[in-house]
């Protein structure tokens, strides 16, 4: 059975490893300090070119109606518009930490990109801003809001789907550094663990068969994978479970049978002694003294020869062919030492 656990080690470290790998935050949330000058030179601002068409006019139309008539009036109405009551909290420290991380400064830089400061939503203070964030995004699906804390406007960004964000990858991809853990401790085991069928054994070259494990575990591992990176999360891809994550995943474990069967070669060998064969198999050993075998008979196909039949003094018969098998040499000299074996004569 150790080659059904080499292959299971092998596998689940790969698994994991693709887990980790594209494990990533369901939702985020990101800060900044929303510059209402320049955002109402951008929508009320005096146009510096010509208009073309019936469209701009109208947008040039629309614009003057609606303009509220200076960057204070234009704050106000926004703020009122998507406003989060502030906690009743002393959080100036954290204001002021969020001021510095945008200037590239202290603890929380590593935080920044594109202007934000990015967060779990369960992480303090933003877990205290959260039941406002989701109640303004459940009402109208508005993805930004607004409060004032300690005297200083902040606008909160909410990202339903963090992977589509600028966050930095540490924060979006927190679990890569284990992924790779994961995946060299599980190659560590697979050529670590001791092989069923010892060198001196009639074996199956084990390079192809190391050659096939590793690409049908690189191949599983492709298709476990596949739907973790189309998804915005691992839970997505989960929730998709009886749709396209679900086809990718029966794939992943169609190839890990393959593997399995492989390994009922890896665990076959015959270890030759001088009081009789020990025959190895995926279900474990078998010692066959030579007092227990009557007969060894050639298998032919044709004027090919397949290898051998062992028959038992029991009536048993085992068949041995040695396509694809090593050191098959030795069991044919030890077989014909002891008399059981004369190519063309059945005993």
């Amino acid at each position: 059975m150790i080659e059904l656990l080499r292959r299971l080690i092998l596998l689940a470290g790969a698994c994991a490893a693709a887990w980790l790998w594209w494990d990533s935050p369901v939702t985020l949330i990101s800060v900044r300090r929303p510059d209402f000058a320049m955002e109402y030179a951008r929508k009320y601002g005096e146009r510096k070119y010509a208009f073309m068409g019936a469209i701009e006019h109208g947008r040039e139309l629309i614009r003057k109606t609606t303009d509220p008539g200076g960057i204070a009036e234009f704050r106000k109405r926004t703020l009122s518009s998507r406003f989060i009551d502030p906690p009743a909290r002393d959080l100036a420290p954290w204001v002021d930490s969020i001021d510095a991380a945008l200037k590239g400064q202290g603890p929380a830089a590593p935080r920044t990109a594109k202007e934000q400061v990015f967060f779990l939503p369960e992480e303090p203070p933003i877990d205290l801003f959260l039941p406002g964030i989701k109640k303004i995004y459940g009402g109208a699906s508005w993805l930004n809001s607004y409060s004032t804390v300690a005297g200083r406007d902040l606008e909160f960004r909410y990202h339903p789907e963090p992977r589509d964000s600028a966050a930095p990858a540490w924060l979006l991809y927190p679990q890569r550094g284990q992924a790779w853990i994961w995946l060299l401790a599980a190659l560590a085991v697979y050529f670590l663990l001791p092989r069923a069928a010892r060198r001196s054994s009639v074996r199956h070259d084990p390079i192809p068969i190391t050659a096939l494990d590793l690409a049908g575990a690189t191949i599983a591992a492709f298709f476990f994978a596949l739907p973790l990176f189309v998804h915005d999360s691992n839970t997505d891809a989960v929730d998709d479970i009886f749709g396209g994550a679900g086809i990718s995943w029966l794939v992943s474990a169609f190839v890990a049978l393959l593997m399995m069967s492989n390994a009922r070669r890896a665990a076959f060998g015959i270890t030759v002694a001088d009081t009789g064969l020990r025959l190895s198999r995926l279900t474990g050993n078998r010692d066959i003294a030579f007092g227990e075998i009557a007969s060894v008979t050639p298998i032919d196909d044709g004027a090919e020869r397949l290898g051998l039949q062992l028959r038992l003094t029991s009536g048993e018969t085992i068949d041995l062919k040695w396509a694809g098998l090593m050191n098959f040499a030795s069991l044919l000299d030890i077989l014909w030492r002891t008399g059981y074996y004369r190519p063309g004569v059945m005993r």
